[in-house]
């Protein structure tokens, strides 16, 4: 399958259609539902950083790649870097990274400008 975008819009709504457009990929695509899962989890993720932390809309992306799938969102971000946070056992919020983190075998962000891109290979 090849490279599949979509826009997501400007707030919270965006984890809901991330995970939309990750489960028709994955649909179209015949990915095993457990690898489905957690896609769907780590674009979710993507999505609601990219709202919190960002300016405007974003786009989620996902392809395959040699050695999985990769996910990304990228948005406008003029200021701070992605870093995962360090939530205490009662915070409801900070962990989306290192979620992110514990499902990929290998995720990053780069950064162009105002541009942030956030990926993850599964």
């Amino acid at each position: 399958m090849q490279v599949r975008s979509w826009p997501l819009p400007a707030d919270l709504s965006a984890a809901r259609a991330a995970r939309d457009h990750v489960n028709e990929y994955a649909t179209d695509a015949a990915i095993a539902e457990d690898l489905a899962d957690s896609l769907t989890l780590v674009a979710s993720e993507l999505a609601v950083n990219a709202v919190r932390h960002g300016e405007g809309d974003a786009t989620l992306t996902l392809q395959r790649a040699e050695s999985g799938i990769r996910v990304s969102v990228q948005g406008s971000s003029p200021t701070g870097d992605p870093t995962i946070g360090d939530a205490d056992e009662l915070a409801t919020s900070g962990r989306g990274l290192a979620i992110v983190a514990s499902l990929a075998q290998d995720w990053g962000w780069t950064r162009d400008g105002d541009l942030v891109t956030v990926w993850a290979i599964l």
